[in-house]
């Protein structure tokens, strides 16, 4: 299992359970841990039922709620949050989400993990966010590109030197 903090929510499954996945079969129970009421088992035909936190591991998927529940609420109305995720065989990690909303209609949402793979992004050519290493084969760049969504003006920024420009630098 992953190591997580009071504040997350945390997934499992079961060893077992991963074929199925895998077959794109439907597990046959969901563990939950819920603070204030303990440990439940949800079997797919619903039923939901008291168990014990030995038939709550038993199960195909287990879902722990926040043990703190208190700061995981201060941690999301802040715009952040945490999941651990534990796949046995496929996948363990921590993955943190910041999300922010600079204005009504768009968010932003960062996502930090080991678990997310360096992806083969293009150079954007001012179309997209940030390129701070761009996956086209070429030679990595310092340079990012923003746009403002409000007026479309686009600017580039160097992460390294914190300078910025307007004008495409020679080595973007």
């Amino acid at each position: 299992p992953v190591s997580s903090r009071p504040e997350d929510v945390v997934l499992a499954v079961r060893s077992g359970a991963v074929p199925n996945l895998l077959t794109k079969t439907l597990p046959s129970s969901v563990g939950v841990t819920l603070p204030g009421v303990g440990p439940l088992r949800v079997d797919l035909n619903v039923v939901v039922s008291k168990a014990t936190p030995e038939e709550v591991a038993a199960s195909d998927i287990v879902v722990s709620l926040p043990r703190d529940l208190v700061k995981a609420g201060k941690l999301a109305a802040g715009g952040d949050a945490g999941v651990s995720l534990t796949v046995p065989g496929l996948v363990s990690g921590r993955i943190d989400l910041d999300v922010s909303s600079p204005r009504k209609g768009e968010a932003d949402i960062a996502v930090t993990s080991s678990l997310v793979p360096k992806l083969p992004l293009q150079k954007t050519s001012g179309l997209g966010r940030f390129c701070f290493e761009c996956g086209n084969g070429g030679e990595q760049s310092e340079w990012f590109v923003a746009r403002n969504l409000g007026n479309g003006v686009q600017f580039y920024g160097n992460a390294k030197t914190g300078v910025s420009t307007f004008a495409a630098p020679k080595d973007y």
